[in-house]
């Protein structure tokens, strides 16, 4: 497990790519501070402080600030 803190500045988007060939692999956000919005494939999600998404990471994800 890998813990990280990442500050997207307002107005930016950051993109990943499907990661291919480990399924099992995923990814937890929890949002500390803000808003955000976050697009996994064809789903998305408007989180603020407090909230917390789970998803694994299969699809591209894109972090909009």
């Amino acid at each position: 497990m890998q813990l990280v803190e990442v500050f997207v500045p307002p107005g930016q988007r950051v993109l990943y790519d499907a990661i291919a060939g480990n399924p099992e692999r995923s990814q937890q956000i929890w949002m500390l501070d803000g808003v955000m919005e976050i697009h996994v494939g064809d789903q998305h999600w408007h989180l603020t402080a407090g909230d917390c998404l789970a998803m694994p990471l299969d699809q591209t994800i894109a972090y909009v600030n």
